[in-house]
């Protein structure tokens, strides 16, 4: 339906979480898909603050899009990266692909993609709200203990999140 965007899934946020990429959802697109208003990556507390109770959501990471999307994706917020791949698509047989394939990310500056990217895309993308359970990113400690301890606790039942390890 809308095969230009990379779609997001946005997780409710219950707080202020400043580790996290939070996005706002703009206009209605379709079925329960949104374009994106605005996305900020790790903002400062106050700023987390704010965005919680506008209810943005926060960005899980998880994407959806064409191949050609994502491409345009990158050509639109870092012109000359896609480029830097061309070498990749020359099919040579395994010990090749392996050399170039070393040459080429040797070349590439390393780039935060959410930052770099998304943030700076935001017309491309789309947020499809995740609606049931909740969501739990995975790739930092705190989460972990909390995972942790909520399943060592027999009374309580844990319901079913979306994780992500990063």
């Amino acid at each position: 339906m809308h095969p230009r965007r990379v779609f997001l899934l946005g997780a409710s946020a219950d707080h202020a979480e400043c580790e996290y990429g939070w996005i706002e959802p703009g206009s209605h697109l379709a079925h329960d898909a949104f374009a994106v208003r605005g996305f900020l990556e790790k903002p400062e507390p106050l700023l987390a603050q704010q965005l919680l109770r506008q209810h943005w959501l926060w960005n899980t990471f998880v994407m959806v899009g064409s191949m050609l999307s994502f491409e345009m994706l990158l050509r639109t917020a870092a012109p000359g990266l896609v480029e830097r791949f061309a070498p990749l698509t020359d099919r040579r047989g395994p010990a090749a692909e392996d050399a170039v394939s070393r040459l080429v990310y040797q070349s590439v500056q390393p780039i935060d993609f959410s930052t770099d990217v998304l943030a700076r895309s935001i017309d491309r993308l789309g947020v499809v709200p995740l609606v049931q359970g909740g969501w739990l990113d995975l790739g930092l400690p705190g989460p972990v203990r909390m995972l942790i301890t909520a399943l060592r606790e027999p009374r309580h039942a844990v319901e079913p999140v979306a994780v992500a390890a990063g």
